[in-house]
């Protein structure tokens, strides 16, 4: 029978369903977590401000008289994208001259006409054009209105607060472990693991074990049973040359940071009372 674990590269003991190797701390440098961090937050955070700017504007809007431009109807165009007729309006804005293209509908194509005076209603503060005023007859626009943006305001803010999180977590945590000492940690090897992508054998499909890379790249863990009075089992993300000086059932002492889990160095327990012993002292 084929072995997926031999052919994924994993590596585990019999009792990896005992815990999980899925941790929120990914085990980083704190100044690299800050670098990748930092970006996220300023983008989710504009998302959330662009987001407020535009609901509040709508609201706004929607209570206003909205900003009358005058134009000239030039003609008529196709919409390439929305395969629509649009309209060609010249008109004079602040001293310039400017040509737009709105969207309108059969109907309202049949009624305006090339040379029409027309009036150009925009929203006052987003400045989007939502209807236009003919012959002393007043046209909407498809999807013409000031509440149009109101979805798209709230999907921005959304969107930010979903964003935000994470990266701002990864934030605190890279800039609290810059400013604090590493932990240390004493515990027993339990499992060691390594998930990188490999070639599947024809009819198969390949597999990625745990939180796998996509661009190919190795990730190696290890789980360790804390000596403490409580046994802990903890997961840590931790280097190729460090994973590959472990051995499941060895002590070891780990030095990392607090809050990422980045894994400082690994040093071998040297004469110390095995696990096993440990809990039958702690029976006793």
């Amino acid at each position: 029978m084929f072995d997926d674990r031999r052919q994924t590269g994993l590596q585990a003991n019999a009792n990896d369903a005992s815990f999980s190797w899925w941790s929120w701390r990914p085990g980083i440098r704190p100044g690299r977590a800050l670098l990748i961090s930092i970006p996220l937050v300023c983008v989710g955070f504009f998302f959330i401000l662009a987001g407020i700017y535009s609901l509040i504007s709508i609201i706004i809007d929607n209570n206003s008289p909205p900003t009358r431009i005058p134009g000239v109807v030039t003609g008529y165009t196709s919409g390439i994208l929305d395969n629509q007729t649009h309209l060609s309006i010249r008109l004079q804005r602040n001293g310039r001259f400017a040509t737009i293209t709105p969207a309108i509908t059969p109907a309202e194509q049949r009624v305006i006409h090339s040379g029409d005076a027309v009036m150009l209603d925009y929203s006052p503060h987003l400045g989007y054009l939502y209807a236009l005023e003919d012959h002393g007859q007043r046209y909407t626009l498809p999807g013409g209105s000031p509440l149009s943006g109101l979805f798209a305001s709230i999907a921005l803010i959304l969107l930010g607060l979903l964003f935000c999180p994470y990266p701002l977590l990864l934030t605190l945590w890279g800039w609290h472990d810059l400013r604090q000492p590493a932990a240390t940690m004493r515990g027993k090897v339990v499992g060691l693991r390594v998930s990188q992508r490999t070639r599947a054998p024809l009819g198969r499909r390949a597999t990625h074990p745990g939180l796998t890379p996509r661009l190919g790249r190795a990730w190696y863990g290890m789980a360790l049973e804390t000596l403490a009075a409580q046994q802990d089992i903890v997961s840590f993300a931790i280097r190729e040359e460090q994973h590959k000086a472990l051995r499941e059932g060895q002590n070891v002492e780990v030095t990392y940071s607090p809050h990422l889990h980045y894994v400082h160095s690994i040093q071998p327990i040297i004469n110390e009372t095995p696990l096993g012993d440990v809990k039958q002292e702690q029976a006793r």
